[in-house]
């Protein structure tokens, strides 16, 4: 069952649809790195609290046309 393939029948024919999976990642260690590399002055791809609370607000106005 892993990975995860779905069979279904798509315009009338048959079709196995297979969803794509991301590989499991130690999200702790990774902030942790993001965060000593921060201290140290490098650039990080973790995104700062600035980006995080644009992406909420688009995620709401989402919900939010979804219930009009």
């Amino acid at each position: 069952m892993f990975p995860f393939t779905l069979h279904t029948e798509v315009a009338g024919e048959l079709a196995d649809i297979q969803f794509p999976y991301l590989d499991d990642v130690d999200i702790q260690l990774k902030n942790t790195a993001a965060f000593l590399d921060a201290c140290q002055g490098k650039p990080s791809n973790v995104c700062t609290a600035e980006q995080g609370a644009i992406l909420q607000e688009i995620v709401e106005r989402i919900y939010q046309s979804a219930e009009k």
